[in-house]
């Protein structure tokens, strides 16, 4: 399974709502054999997301714990 994150994940895919929850951890969109997580499914499409350093290490860290990955082969961030 390949695995991918980036902020502009649903300009690539079309996707637009919010991952679902589920034991409160997301599970991420799967499209074309991917399953992704982006920022971009948290904010609304007008509101711009800014962060350096420390910012996208706390939300790396949450990606990971706080998303329902199935096995990792390959990760993108």
């Amino acid at each position: 399974m390949r695995i991918f994150m980036a902020l502009l994940l649903p300009c690539f895919t079309g996707i637009r709502q919010k991952p679902p929850l589920s034991e409160k951890k997301f599970i991420p969109h799967f499209v074309n054999g991917l399953h992704g997580m982006s920022m971009g499914f948290l904010l609304e499409k007008k509101h711009p997301f800014y962060g350096v350093g420390l910012c996208f290490k706390l939300l790396y860290d949450n990606f990971f714990q706080d998303v329902a990955w199935p096995p990792l082969d390959i990760l993108f961030c």
